[in-house]
């Protein structure tokens, strides 16, 4: 049953609630849900993603300039 409600928090992903996130955070939440754990990104790959390499990027400027 879990397995089944973590699939459809998957496909659910869209909507007002999601709005304020990119497309790269929605992507990488989507990857991380995978009920597949062959399919599920590693955190590795996590790591590489363009919103985290972005997300750090900012965060470090911000933490430079403040």
């Amino acid at each position: 049953m879990e397995i089944n409600a973590l699939c459809v928090i998957c496909c659910q992903i869209e909507g007002r609630q999601w709005s304020f996130l990119t497309d790269d955070a929605k992507d990488l939440v989507s990857q991380m849900l995978d009920a597949d754990p062959n399919r599920r990104v590693t955190v590795e790959d996590a790591l590489k993603h363009p919103w985290i390499r972005v997300s750090n990027v900012n965060v470090w400027f911000c933490h430079v300039l403040w």
